[in-house]
């Protein structure tokens, strides 16, 4: 593998705007030669905004382009696997581009330490993997690839605004109060330290992590794995059919593994989690006061040691408490949530008809239940 500058890279179409001019490329032929050459077989670049057009050399003070190519494929696949990157000069203030590139391999696009808009689209079903790094600065990045590579978004530092979709997805947004959508088959999203908006659907949902700050988390998926506020009061609200919920504290064990076991960590902090949909609980509970919501159908619950002060709202349940054991049954249906009372004091209250509030209170150490 060697490292060549701007040689067989493919880029169906794409757009730039730098310094409030516009520029415009589209070619369906392979690129073979550096960019400083005025080839015919360079994609053509169109300056707009009242200055005259330009040729393709421009675009090397625009992007510089750099990929790790197989000699062996060299001149002769189209397609080979390689690597295509293209990062914006940080002399490129507020640089934004729109990209779709073709082949398999590996696209990275590096963005500059200003605010950049950087939209990339992958209609191949080819195994090509997408890396983007937004750099510094409140970053705008939308990603749509149907390719079955792997696609990373990082935000950087920076208040950035993040979408992605794909079948292999995962964005993090980084130090700031970062926006972040993500949608696919197969997907998952950091917030990283700041007030973070995440909201995260797919068919298998692997992990999200809000990070540090004060976090707002939607989850839609049928398959949950991890869900973890960490520090701050975060509101975490899951729907799906297989949900755990389980609370370790900012020190807890947090992954995107293959298990797949369902689990939910509030994190340090007072969080308000809202779980509707069958779902699995197991929750263990770290430093703040949570607010727990459960609707629709509930199988089980588990409360561990290191509580404190705890609510629990159910809806459409009737309650009975037996050796230690506090369990739920809902109204017409065969589900059951128990909770089961290790160390501490268990207590309960009916609040209507329909909702019942569980408050869990941390007992003296060595006191019996």
């Amino acid at each position: 593998m060697e490292n060549v500058t701007a040689q067989i890279f493919r880029i169906a179409s794409a757009s730039f705007s730098i310094g409030g001019r516009s520029f415009a490329a589209n070619t369906s032929s392979l690129v073979k030669k550096d960019l400083a050459d005025s080839a015919s077989t360079i994609p053509s670049v169109s300056v707009m905004g009242g200055q005259s057009s330009r040729s393709s050399r421009a675009m090397d003070r625009i992007f510089d382009i750099v990929r790790n190519m197989d000699k062996s494929k060299h001149h002769h696949h189209k397609h080979s696997q390689a690597t295509e990157a293209l990062a914006a000069k940080e002399s490129d203030s507020g640089a934004s581009a729109s990209f779709r590139i073709g082949g398999n391999g590996f696209d990275a696009i590096k963005g500059s330490s200003d605010d950049d808009t950087i939209n990339y689209s992958s209609a191949s079903a080819r195994a090509v993997s997408t890396y983007i790094d937004g750099g510094g600065g409140d970053d705008v990045i939308n990603v749509a690839s149907t390719a079955y590579g792997e696609q990373r978004i990082y935000g950087g530092e920076g208040d950035d605004t993040i979408s992605l979709s794909g079948r292999n997805a995962h964005a993090y947004g980084g130090d700031g109060d970062d926006v972040i959508k993500v949608a696919g088959l197969y997907v998952g999203a950091e917030g990283g330290a700041g007030d973070d908006e995440i909201s995260v659907s797919g068919e298998i949902v692997r992990g999200v992590s809000g990070g540090e700050g004060d976090d707002t988390i939607t989850v839609n998926g049928k398959i949950v794995g991890t869900i973890e506020g960490g520090a701050g009061d975060d509101v975490i609200t899951v729907s799906s059919e297989n949900v755990s919920t389980q609370r370790w504290g900012s020190h807890g064990n947090f992954g995107f593994g293959e298990s797949f076991d369902p689990t939910i960590i509030g994190g340090e902090g007072n969080d308000t989690i809202s779980v509707d949909g069958k779902a699995r609980i197991v929750h263990r509970a770290g430093d703040g006061q949570d607010v727990i919501n459960i609707t629709d159908t509930t199988d089980f619950a588990t409360f561990g040691e290191d509580w404190f002060d705890d609510v629990m709202r159910v809806d459409e349940a009737n309650f009975s408490y037996e050796n230690g054991e506090l369990t739920v049954t809902f109204d017409g249906r065969d589900e059951k949530l128990t909770i089961r009372s290790d160390i501490g004091e268990l207590s309960w209250e009916i609040t209507s008809d329909r909702t019942f509030v569980v408050t869990i209170n941390k007992a003296a150490e060595g006191s019996e239940v």
